[in-house]
């Protein structure tokens, strides 16, 4: 499950700050405002025990939603993802961050907005390894989402 955790982040992480594609995409109309939703986790393997319990919730704050995924792990390790998103008109990504922790994940801080224009990352693999840093300036294009597939009716 770590792996399978760690990959979706990281891809969505290595797209966005590598720009994977030049090409811009359809803006996703919002059809149904999002307002607030609280639901409690527990994630376990197929027949067994539970391995994490955690909370996702997601609030309206101005013109903007804020959703957060947090799951605590029974080794000690956090999984705690934050996503803000507008939808005036067109959903927008607007800020990001993950952090993990424990031994289910290497460590990882990883942030980005699109107010700031800025992005920060600090990873390590594996305790006692040496920390790797990065930071700059990040322009997020306009049709960047997250996680609304489902708002397109797919």
């Amino acid at each position: 499950m770590k792996s399978i955790l760690l990959r979706v982040s990281s891809l969505a992480v290595v797209a966005l700050v590598l720009g994977a594609s030049g090409a811009a995409a359809e803006p996703i109309k919002v059809g149904l405002l999002e307002g607030n939703t609280r639901g409690f986790l527990v994630l376990r393997p197929p027949g067994g025990e539970p391995i994490a319990y955690g909370e996702l919730q997601q609030r309206p704050s101005g013109a903007l939603i804020e959703s957060r995924l947090l799951l605590n792990f029974k080794d000690g390790s956090l999984y705690d993802e934050s996503v803000t998103f507008s939808q005036a008109d067109v959903f927008r990504l607007e800020a990001y961050r993950l952090v993990q922790r424990g031994p289910s994940f290497p460590t990882a801080d990883i942030s980005f907005d699109r107010k700031s224009g800025h992005h920060k990352a600090r990873t390590q693999e594996k305790k006692g390894d040496s920390e790797s840093t990065a930071s700059g300036p990040l322009d997020m294009p306009a049709d960047l989402y997250n996680g609304l597939a489902l708002a397109n009716g797919a």
